[in-house]
Protein backbone atom coordinates (compact mmCIF):
# COMPACT_ATOMS: atom_id res chain seq x y z
CA UNK A 1 0.00 0.00 0.00
CA UNK A 2 1.49 2.96 -0.72
CA UNK A 3 1.59 5.98 1.18
CA UNK A 4 -1.00 8.88 1.38
CA UNK A 5 -0.27 12.23 1.14
CA UNK A 6 -1.68 14.43 3.98
CA UNK A 7 -2.50 17.40 1.50
CA UNK A 8 -4.92 15.36 -0.22
CA UNK A 9 -6.33 13.54 2.59
CA UNK A 10 -9.54 15.10 4.27
CA UNK A 11 -11.64 13.04 6.71
CA UNK A 12 -15.59 13.12 7.41
CA UNK A 13 -14.57 14.39 11.31
CA UNK A 14 -12.89 17.83 9.73
CA UNK A 15 -9.48 16.05 11.06
CA UNK A 16 -6.35 15.52 8.55
CA UNK A 17 -3.29 13.98 8.59
CA UNK A 18 -1.50 17.11 10.44
CA UNK A 19 -4.14 17.09 13.15
CA UNK A 20 -2.88 13.90 14.45
CA UNK A 21 -0.07 14.67 17.51
CA UNK A 22 2.45 12.65 18.91
CA UNK A 23 3.91 12.95 21.94
CA UNK A 24 7.07 11.34 22.84
CA UNK A 25 8.62 10.77 26.11
CA UNK A 26 12.90 11.39 25.91
CA UNK A 27 14.82 8.94 27.67
CA UNK A 28 13.08 5.70 27.15
CA UNK A 29 13.64 4.53 23.87
CA UNK A 30 17.17 6.54 22.42
CA UNK A 31 17.74 4.21 19.52
CA UNK A 32 14.34 5.01 18.12
CA UNK A 33 13.82 8.72 19.24
CA UNK A 34 15.26 10.78 16.57
CA UNK A 35 14.18 8.98 13.87
CA UNK A 36 10.57 8.75 14.81
CA UNK A 37 10.40 11.97 15.20
CA UNK A 38 11.76 13.09 11.56
CA UNK A 39 9.65 10.53 10.33
CA UNK A 40 6.32 11.87 12.07
CA UNK A 41 7.60 15.32 10.83
CA UNK A 42 8.03 13.95 7.32
CA UNK A 43 4.73 12.41 7.16
CA UNK A 44 3.18 16.01 8.61
CA UNK A 45 2.20 15.70 11.83
CA UNK A 46 3.29 17.67 15.06
CA UNK A 47 5.64 15.78 17.47
CA UNK A 48 6.41 17.24 21.00
CA UNK A 49 9.30 15.30 23.43
CA UNK A 50 8.49 15.45 27.46
CA UNK A 51 10.84 14.32 29.98
CA UNK A 52 9.06 11.94 32.78
CA UNK A 53 10.00 13.05 36.59
CA UNK A 54 9.05 10.11 38.65
CA UNK A 55 6.94 10.76 41.85
CA UNK A 56 5.74 14.21 40.25
CA UNK A 57 2.01 14.68 39.07
CA UNK A 58 3.23 17.24 35.89
CA UNK A 59 0.78 19.18 33.56
CA UNK A 60 1.37 17.96 30.34
CA UNK A 61 -0.77 20.21 28.44
CA UNK A 62 1.48 20.33 25.29
CA UNK A 63 -2.34 19.59 23.32
CA UNK A 64 -6.03 20.19 24.01
CA UNK A 65 -7.87 17.97 25.89
CA UNK A 66 -9.60 16.60 22.87
CA UNK A 67 -6.83 16.34 20.31
CA UNK A 68 -6.06 13.40 18.98
CA UNK A 69 -3.18 12.38 20.45
CA UNK A 70 -0.71 9.23 20.17
CA UNK A 71 2.27 8.55 23.05
CA UNK A 72 5.38 6.42 22.93
CA UNK A 73 7.14 6.39 25.72
CA UNK A 74 7.41 4.31 29.38
CA UNK A 75 4.65 2.68 31.36
CA UNK A 76 5.07 5.09 33.94
CA UNK A 77 4.14 7.71 31.93
CA UNK A 78 1.62 6.35 29.65
CA UNK A 79 -0.12 4.91 32.66
CA UNK A 80 0.01 8.61 34.17
CA UNK A 81 -0.91 10.35 31.17
CA UNK A 82 -3.90 7.80 30.87
CA UNK A 83 -5.20 8.48 34.12
CA UNK A 84 -4.48 12.38 33.78
CA UNK A 85 -5.82 13.53 30.18
CA UNK A 86 -8.69 12.63 28.04
CA UNK A 87 -6.68 12.34 24.75
CA UNK A 88 -7.98 9.47 21.67
CA UNK A 89 -6.14 7.45 21.62
CA UNK A 90 -3.87 8.40 24.44
CA UNK A 91 -1.60 5.73 24.99
CA UNK A 92 -2.37 2.32 22.63
CA UNK A 93 -1.50 0.39 26.04
CA UNK A 94 -4.96 -1.22 27.55
CA UNK A 95 -2.32 -2.70 30.00
CA UNK A 96 -4.90 -5.80 31.33
CA UNK A 97 -4.96 -7.66 28.03
CA UNK A 98 -1.09 -7.52 28.53
CA UNK A 99 -1.28 -9.55 31.87
CA UNK A 100 0.07 -13.21 31.16
CA UNK A 101 -3.17 -14.16 32.87
CA UNK A 102 -5.32 -12.12 29.73
CA UNK A 103 -3.69 -13.44 26.97
CA UNK A 104 -2.16 -16.91 27.86
CA UNK A 105 -5.92 -17.24 27.59
CA UNK A 106 -6.31 -16.78 23.93
CA UNK A 107 -2.96 -17.65 22.59
CA UNK A 108 -1.59 -19.92 25.02
CA UNK A 109 -0.80 -22.80 21.88
CA UNK A 110 1.48 -20.05 20.32
CA UNK A 111 3.64 -19.73 23.62
CA UNK A 112 7.29 -20.69 23.86
CA UNK A 113 6.98 -21.96 27.19
CA UNK A 114 3.93 -24.86 26.95
CA UNK A 115 4.74 -25.59 30.21
CA UNK A 116 4.35 -23.24 33.00
CA UNK A 117 2.90 -22.48 36.40
CA UNK A 118 1.73 -19.35 37.65
CA UNK A 119 1.07 -18.85 41.13
CA UNK A 120 1.53 -15.81 44.09
CA UNK A 121 4.69 -14.68 44.61
CA UNK A 122 5.13 -16.09 48.30
CA UNK A 123 3.76 -19.32 46.77
CA UNK A 124 7.15 -19.44 44.39
CA UNK A 125 9.12 -19.79 47.78
CA UNK A 126 7.38 -22.57 49.72
CA UNK A 127 6.96 -25.12 46.87
CA UNK A 128 10.31 -23.87 45.22
CA UNK A 129 11.78 -27.63 45.79
CA UNK A 130 8.45 -28.73 43.53
CA UNK A 131 8.49 -25.89 40.99
CA UNK A 132 12.87 -26.62 40.50
CA UNK A 133 11.84 -30.33 39.86
CA UNK A 134 8.97 -30.16 37.77
CA UNK A 135 10.99 -27.61 35.36
CA UNK A 136 14.66 -28.21 35.68
CA UNK A 137 15.20 -32.29 34.66
CA UNK A 138 18.71 -31.84 36.23
CA UNK A 139 16.94 -31.10 39.79
CA UNK A 140 17.91 -34.82 41.86
CA UNK A 141 19.62 -36.32 39.27
CA UNK A 142 22.73 -34.32 37.70
CA UNK A 143 25.25 -31.98 39.54
CA UNK A 144 24.84 -28.64 39.03
CA UNK A 145 22.33 -25.66 40.04
CA UNK A 146 18.56 -25.97 39.23
CA UNK A 147 17.69 -23.39 37.81
CA UNK A 148 13.45 -21.63 35.90
CA UNK A 149 12.96 -19.02 34.93
CA UNK A 150 10.39 -16.43 36.20
CA UNK A 151 8.22 -13.49 35.10
CA UNK A 152 5.68 -11.24 36.46
CA UNK A 153 2.12 -11.81 35.44
CA UNK A 154 1.69 -8.14 35.18
CA UNK A 155 1.80 -6.65 32.03
CA UNK A 156 3.29 -3.23 34.05
CA UNK A 157 6.07 -5.26 33.92
CA UNK A 158 7.07 -4.77 37.80
CA UNK A 159 10.17 -6.63 37.53
CA UNK A 160 12.68 -8.32 35.24
CA UNK A 161 11.57 -11.69 33.99
CA UNK A 162 14.81 -13.70 34.67
CA UNK A 163 16.28 -17.07 35.82
CA UNK A 164 16.17 -17.93 39.16
CA UNK A 165 19.21 -20.50 40.66
CA UNK A 166 18.77 -22.82 43.51
CA UNK A 167 21.73 -21.08 44.72
CA UNK A 168 20.62 -17.71 44.42
CA UNK A 169 17.08 -18.19 45.47
CA UNK A 170 17.67 -16.44 48.59
CA UNK A 171 18.95 -13.34 47.46
CA UNK A 172 16.90 -12.97 44.00
CA UNK A 173 13.72 -13.70 45.82
CA UNK A 174 14.42 -10.68 48.23
CA UNK A 175 14.69 -8.43 45.32
CA UNK A 176 11.18 -10.02 43.40
CA UNK A 177 9.88 -8.89 46.75
CA UNK A 178 11.22 -5.47 46.52
CA UNK A 179 9.17 -4.72 43.33
CA UNK A 180 6.19 -6.92 43.89
CA UNK A 181 3.56 -8.09 46.71
CA UNK A 182 3.30 -11.50 48.08
CA UNK A 183 -0.04 -11.64 46.36
CA UNK A 184 1.63 -11.13 43.00
CA UNK A 185 1.21 -13.44 40.44
CA UNK A 186 4.46 -15.01 38.76
CA UNK A 187 4.68 -17.02 35.77
CA UNK A 188 7.45 -19.69 36.30
CA UNK A 189 8.49 -22.06 33.45
CA UNK A 190 11.68 -24.07 32.43
CA UNK A 191 14.79 -21.84 31.17
CA UNK A 192 15.22 -22.34 27.35
CA UNK A 193 18.12 -21.90 25.12
CA UNK A 194 16.80 -19.25 22.98
CA UNK A 195 18.81 -18.78 19.89
CA UNK A 196 16.55 -15.86 17.62
CA UNK A 197 14.29 -13.45 18.76
CA UNK A 198 11.95 -11.41 16.45
CA UNK A 199 10.02 -8.10 17.34
CA UNK A 200 6.79 -7.47 15.40
CA UNK A 201 4.58 -4.99 14.90
CA UNK A 202 0.47 -6.19 14.24
CA UNK A 203 -1.82 -2.90 13.26
CA UNK A 204 -5.64 -3.75 12.45
CA UNK A 205 -4.24 -7.76 12.30
CA UNK A 206 -1.33 -7.44 10.11
CA UNK A 207 2.28 -7.27 10.40
CA UNK A 208 3.88 -3.98 9.57
CA UNK A 209 6.96 -4.06 10.43
CA UNK A 210 9.61 -6.72 11.99
CA UNK A 211 13.18 -7.06 13.08
CA UNK A 212 15.10 -9.60 13.96
CA UNK A 213 17.44 -9.37 17.16
CA UNK A 214 19.51 -11.60 19.54
CA UNK A 215 21.34 -13.83 17.36
CA UNK A 216 22.53 -16.80 19.55
CA UNK A 217 24.31 -14.80 22.62
CA UNK A 218 25.29 -11.66 21.35
CA UNK A 219 22.67 -8.55 21.40
CA UNK A 220 22.43 -7.22 17.51
CA UNK A 221 19.63 -5.73 15.73
CA UNK A 222 18.90 -6.02 11.82
CA UNK A 223 16.62 -3.81 9.70
CA UNK A 224 14.18 -5.38 8.58
CA UNK A 225 10.94 -5.46 6.26
CA UNK A 226 9.42 -8.24 6.40
CA UNK A 227 11.96 -10.02 3.62
CA UNK A 228 15.55 -10.34 2.97
CA UNK A 229 18.11 -12.54 4.65
CA UNK A 230 17.08 -11.57 8.72
CA UNK A 231 13.44 -12.78 7.64
CA UNK A 232 12.74 -16.16 8.96
CA UNK A 233 9.48 -17.89 7.59
CA UNK A 234 8.73 -19.84 10.31
CA UNK A 235 8.72 -16.62 12.82
CA UNK A 236 6.58 -14.60 10.62
CA UNK A 237 4.19 -17.47 10.55
CA UNK A 238 3.63 -17.82 14.33
CA UNK A 239 3.23 -13.86 14.50
CA UNK A 240 0.34 -13.92 11.16
CA UNK A 241 -1.53 -16.45 12.98
CA UNK A 242 -1.71 -14.43 16.38
CA UNK A 243 -2.51 -11.16 14.08
CA UNK A 244 -5.78 -12.96 12.80
CA UNK A 245 -6.89 -14.59 15.84
CA UNK A 246 -10.15 -12.94 17.28
CA UNK A 247 -9.34 -11.88 20.40
CA UNK A 248 -6.85 -8.61 20.08
CA UNK A 249 -5.22 -7.05 22.88
CA UNK A 250 -5.48 -3.93 21.27
CA UNK A 251 -5.76 -2.14 17.63
CA UNK A 252 -1.85 -1.99 17.14
CA UNK A 253 0.60 -3.61 19.73
CA UNK A 254 4.32 -5.98 20.11
CA UNK A 255 4.67 -9.46 19.09
CA UNK A 256 8.09 -11.15 20.08
CA UNK A 257 8.61 -14.79 18.23
CA UNK A 258 11.53 -16.67 19.26
CA UNK A 259 13.43 -19.62 18.22
CA UNK A 260 14.87 -22.08 20.73
CA UNK A 261 18.01 -24.53 20.72
CA UNK A 262 15.42 -27.37 19.36
CA UNK A 263 14.29 -25.31 16.45
CA UNK A 264 10.75 -25.17 18.18
CA UNK A 265 9.67 -21.18 17.47
CA UNK A 266 6.74 -19.40 19.51
CA UNK A 267 5.26 -16.39 21.73
CA UNK A 268 8.00 -15.21 24.01
CA UNK A 269 5.24 -12.40 25.01
CA UNK A 270 3.56 -9.30 23.74
CA UNK A 271 3.78 -5.88 24.47
CA UNK A 272 1.46 -2.32 24.29
CA UNK A 273 2.91 -0.36 20.71
CA UNK A 274 2.92 2.92 23.27
CA UNK A 275 5.25 1.77 25.77
CA UNK A 276 7.17 -0.99 23.87
CA UNK A 277 10.97 -0.05 21.70
CA UNK A 278 10.43 -0.55 17.56
CA UNK A 279 14.52 -2.03 17.54
CA UNK A 280 15.80 -2.10 13.95
CA UNK A 281 11.78 -2.07 12.43
CA UNK A 282 11.30 0.49 10.08
CA UNK A 283 9.33 3.16 11.10
CA UNK A 284 7.67 4.63 8.61
CA UNK A 285 4.90 2.27 8.35
CA UNK A 286 4.67 2.51 12.23
CA UNK A 287 4.15 5.85 11.89
CA UNK A 288 1.81 5.97 9.22
CA UNK A 289 -0.41 3.08 10.46
CA UNK A 290 -0.81 3.99 13.95
CA UNK A 291 -1.57 7.03 13.27
CA UNK A 292 -4.53 5.80 10.98
CA UNK A 293 -6.07 3.97 13.91
CA UNK A 294 -5.17 6.74 16.25
CA UNK A 295 -7.80 9.11 13.59
CA UNK A 296 -10.22 6.28 13.43
CA UNK A 297 -10.35 5.72 17.26
CA UNK A 298 -10.45 9.58 17.54
CA UNK A 299 -13.60 10.20 14.93
CA UNK A 300 -15.95 7.42 16.24
CA UNK A 301 -15.43 8.84 19.49
CA UNK A 302 -17.14 11.56 18.16
CA UNK A 303 -19.97 10.12 16.19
Amino acid sequence: MGRISHRSRVFRAGIDDMDIKWIVEHDVFDEDLEPLIAEIKRQGMEVEQIKYIPFESGSYNNFPDDACVIFHGSLNLGRQLQRQKPWIPGSFCTLDNFKCSKYYAHYGKYLINQRYVMLPLAELKRRKEELFHRFDPQFEHLPGDPQVFVRPNTGFKTFTGQVLSESNFNKDYEWFEEFAAPDSLVVVSRVQRIVREWRFIIADRKIIAASRYKPDVEHVVYRNALSGETMDNEARLVAERIAKEEWQPDPIYVVDIAKNGFDTYGLMEINSFSCSGFYACPVEPIVREASKLALKEWQESRE
